[in-house]
């Protein structure tokens, strides 16, 4: 449920089958942030190293050419996936 930046919003799907995610990764310049807030007690750790980050951003760019697109739905981030 969310309106900004819904026009240059990109969604895709990958099976959990395929790869198990327990963590949020941001990667961005030279940071890589990893957080999990789905149990009992929070987690986040930022790692400032660009050789991580560039490391990370290839793994990032591998899954994603793999991920299943998905269509918009709405303004306001619905989707589904493309049949």
């Amino acid at each position: 449920n969310i309106s900004d930046f819904v026009d240059i919003w990109e969604c895709r799907y990958l099976d959990p089958a395929e790869i198990k995610t327990q963590m949020e990764i941001i990667i961005y310049n030279d940071v890589v942030a990893m957080y999990q807030y789905q149990r009992q007690s929070i987690f986040c750790l930022e790692i400032y190293d660009q050789d991580l980050s560039d490391t990370l951003k290839q793994f990032y760019d591998f899954i994603w050419t793999r991920a299943k697109r998905m269509r918009l739905l709405n303004p306001r981030g619905a989707s589904e996936l493309y049949s």
